[in-house]
């Protein structure tokens, strides 16, 4: 675990500032607080103007590293299983959010002390939050953006969860800085301090090694320059392609949760402003011509939004999405938007203190299952009918250690419009690769299909993660590649023995085949 020396010496320079400037310091228990700051929710979201006169006076806290974590490297892409989310208290979200993400998943919230602690869980027992999935990190904090100061989730290759800190782009906040390094020692989970700028409301990924920012964390890290950041994605959170967008705005915080969010690994959801954006639209263009993880360029779902709607900052939590709503009348197509987008996921919407750049993403971490069953697969895409079955690769991985369920992993496939599912058992090939056939269907088929996985920790997951209400499809079409026929034409026919034997190979788009044809030659021809 990384040393966090320099940490200590800005504290203490944050203790005396706060001193001289008369900003509140509690004893035991209470963060540094700046005269700005809203004196229950702590930091605003962006920097306040006490914050900006003197953010000069504050060193970025950056870690002494070591190594970091061991390759190859798997970071959680957002959609994939959630055992846990962090928040914090004072909340920014309403208890009846708390509660419906307490239905399925563990809510940790960070508090400041024990009585803080107390005062919260009557909070949370009045308004009906299951309380046996409720823990607690006791240490201070700055503010509510848990989002952008908490843990980055990876696995390395010795598959053992881990925590990637960035360096907080806020140095007036020491203490949401930290979390991570609290979180880890708390559960025991290493931590490896990344000596990069950044903002985890700025950050997005596909699971898959594709991760995207907006250009602000170019702008923050521009000592070290674009190589270098990219470099430092890939040694600590396995990013080998880091797609970085020109924001869309020339003021506000830059994050691009404000206004475009990663659903699979091939489909994006981004704002449509009216007037239209320049920045943002070329940006859409660009996302519809760049190849996804999946092989195929994205597809960009629009959602219709005012300047002060961010319905893209949303947070998907296992089968359910958490969608903001504002009381305006764009609400309900933007719910409807991601019903569409997201068949079979619970389309929840909730009202708060959102803004223009700041609503529920920004406000909860979604925290990966430290065990979790993970399924990883390149969809199949239409193809020619070749005569051949459709072999479907599957890469699964029980983090648990745990076995698979025997008849587990299966490929479930039918025709599209049928409603009853075949089954197909899935054969081990080794080193987590699994593959089952579906077999050749007719021309102008169409067929849907989802990998389902069970191990014996009692994980169940599917890929697609939602499966059977949004599997996978692909189409069949006629074979309209005509044969290739390769054959070396004879030589001085003196040289052979008759009867000659002519051979060719005859390939029939992906069907390989040998012909033989015997020509015998009667003594005038010869």
């Amino acid at each position: 675990m990384y040393r966090r020396s320099k940490s200590l010496v800005c504290l203490a320079l944050l203790l005396c500032l706060s001193f001289w400037l008369g900003a509140a310091v509690a004893d035991e228990g209470e963060a540094f607080r700046a005269p700005d700051w809203d004196p229950i929710l702590g930091a605003p979201h962006g920097p306040s103007e006490w914050e900006k006169a003197h953010e000069h006076e504050f060193d970025f806290i950056y870690p002494e590293t070591d190594d970091p974590p061991t390759a190859p490297i798997v970071q959680a892409a957002e959609w994939e299983p959630m055992s846990k989310v962090l928040i914090r208290w004072p909340l920014g979200l309403s208890t009846a959010l708390i509660a419906e993400m307490s239905e399925n998943c563990i809510v940790v919230t960070i508090v400041a002390n024990t009585s803080t602690m107390n005062t919260a869980i009557n909070s949370y027992t009045s308004a009906g939050v299951n309380m046996s999935n409720c823990e607690w990190l006791i240490a201070p904090s700055n503010s509510i953006w848990t989002r952008d100061y908490g843990p980055w989730w990876v696995f390395d290759g010795n598959d053992e969860q881990g925590i990637v800190d960035h360096i907080y782009n806020r140095p007036t906040r020491p203490d949401d800085n930290n979390i991570p390094w609290v979180y880890g020692a708390e559960y025991n989970i290493p931590v490896y301090g990344m000596p990069v700028v950044h903002s985890g409301g700025n950050y997005m990924c596909d699971g898959m090694g594709i991760g995207m920012s907006t250009d602000l964390v170019y702008n923050e890290n521009s000592g070290m320059g674009p190589a270098m950041v990219d470099q430092y994605l890939f040694e600590y959170c396995g990013i080998e392609d880091y797609d970085v967008r020109p924001d869309i705005l020339t003021s506000g915080i830059h994050h691009i949760d404000c206004w475009a969010k990663m659903l699979t690994p091939d489909k994006i959801i981004a704002k449509r402003l009216n007037p239209p954006n320049s920045t943002l639209e070329a940006n859409v263009e660009y996302w519809e011509n760049k190849i996804s993880s999946y092989g195929t360029p994205y597809e960009v779902i629009r959602v219709d939004c005012y300047s002060s709607t961010p319905y893209t900052n949303s947070l998907i939590l296992n089968d359910k999405v958490l969608v903001p709503i504002f009381g305006s009348d764009l609400d309900d197509e933007a719910l409807q938007t991601y019903a569409d987008a997201m068949p079979g996921y619970e389309i929840l919407g909730f009202t708060g203190s959102w803004v223009s750049d700041d609503a529920i993403h920004c406000r909860a971490k979604g925290i990966a299952d430290q065990y979790m069953l993970r399924l990883v697969h390149v969809p199949l895409q239409d193809r020619e009918n070749n005569g051949q079955p459709y072999e479907v690769e599957a890469d699964i991985h029980s983090y648990s250690n745990l076995p698979m369920v025997p008849g587990t992993p299966e490929l479930m496939w039918r025709l599209e419009g049928q409603t009853t599912w075949n089954t197909v058992a899935m054969g081990d090939q080794g080193d987590d690769i699994y593959v089952g056939y579906i077999p050749e269907q007719a021309n102008f088929s169409t067929i849907e299909y989802y990998v389902h996985a069970e191990d014996e920790s009692g994980r169940r997951e599917d890929h697609p993660y939602i499966g059977a209400p949004d599997p996978h499809s692909f189409h069949i079409g006629p074979d309209v590649i005509a044969p290739e026929i390769v054959h070396q034409p004879l030589g001085n026919l003196s040289t052979y023995e008759w009867p000659a034997t002519i051979t060719c190979i005859a390939t029939d788009n992906g069907a390989i085949s040998s012909v033989t044809v015997e020509w015998f030659l009667n003594s005038a021809q010869q």
